[in-house]
């Protein structure tokens, strides 16, 4: 438990009476930790690393019962999930192809494309949602996982070091980034680009994936093992991914299944209660009209002292990596 927190979280040394969240583990951290336990033969619930926080007290729910989740190549019909049934039948977004989420990764030193994209492809070879094809036939919508055969990902690298100035490859980079994203067709089981850019101040990666098989949660786990394909295949040396977890596919039917289970229907009464009680709205100070776009930014960073005071404060929410999202 310890080795896996420390290798987890980062952290060295981690004790058996340290708080998780102390150490700075969240939600996203934990499906790692259960994921690297049950490769070395354990079986531990997130909900328990979640509830019981004092690595002492949070061993005690491990066990050796490991659910034994098939790791090969997940292929066929999924179950559309009711988000992604809302966001076919929404009128609201009028381009489906165009609804996607966006990372931009900066590194000093000159990247090797050909790792780079070799990593890539064990990405999408590993998570399976990654594959998915949409058809639309008789006004319905459906969703496919195809296997790992052919490419199921647009790679492309570009060279701006040339362009005159700093100003104007950021210009391109913006210029590339809205290309990438402007030409997913979900239909073509497409849904992953990647530009590889090389600046004059170093390479960037950007990272561009439908928001129907990837979220604000899933990005971390990608990047994570990325940066492992990435900098194993730099060392050459070889590289195992952690266990899958049950896949989308199963996500779905399982969602499916409880829709129309009893124990539902039960809650259905209460729901329904609420939904029909009439609330008042909340007042406004300073009403608007329109759509307003706020374009702004704040950072700031921590030296290390400051860090680790703030790691010794029981705080629940974690201050995650910043994204880039267009």
């Amino acid at each position: 438990m310890v080795e896996v927190c420390e290798q987890v979280l980062k952290y060295n040394p981690v004790s058996i009476r340290d708080n998780y969240y102390n150490l700075g583990g969240d939600s996203i951290k934990s499906i790692q930790i259960v994921s690297r336990l049950r490769q070395r033969g354990y079986s531990l619930k997130v909900e328990h690393i979640l509830q019981y926080p004092v690595l002492e007290e949070l061993a005690r729910y491990m066990t050796r019962d490991i659910a034994v989740i098939d790791q090969s190549v997940v292929t066929g019909y999924s179950i559309l999930t009711p988000i992604q049934r809302y966001f076919f039948d929404s009128e609201e977004l009028s381009d489906k192809n165009h609804y996607n989420q966006a990372v931009i990764l900066k590194s000093n030193e000159r990247l090797s494309g050909s790792i780079l994209e070799s990593s890539i492809k064990r990405l999408v070879e590993h998570h399976d949602a990654l594959r998915m094809v949409y058809s639309q036939k008789e006004g319905e919508w459906n969703q496919y996982n195809a296997g790992s055969e052919g490419h199921h990902y647009h790679f492309e690298y570009f060279d701006i070091r040339e362009e005159g100035s700093f100003e104007n490859e950021q210009s391109s980079l913006q210029k590339i980034g809205d290309r990438l994203q402007s030409t997913i067709n979900i239909e073509s089981g497409i849904l992953f680009h990647i530009g590889h850019v090389s600046m004059s101040d170093g390479d960037r990666i950007i990272l561009v994936i439908h928001h129907l098989v990837v979220d604000g949660v899933s990005w971390r786990i990608l990047l994570e093992d990325l940066g492992s394909l990435y900098e194993s295949g730099m060392k050459g040396v070889s590289y195992e991914l952690p266990s899958k977890t049950d896949s989308f596919q199963s996500w779905g039917a399982a969602l499916k299944k409880y829709s129309n289970s009893s124990s539902l229907s039960q809650e259905r009464l209460y729901w329904e209660g609420i939904e029909s009680e009439i609330y008042p709205v909340i007042p406004t100070d300073y009403p608007a009209k329109g759509k307003h776009i706020l374009d702004s930014s704040i950072s700031f960073s921590l030296n290390e002292s400051s860090t680790k005071l703030l790691q010794g404060v029981q705080v629940r929410n974690t201050v995650q990596r910043l994204m880039m999202f267009y």
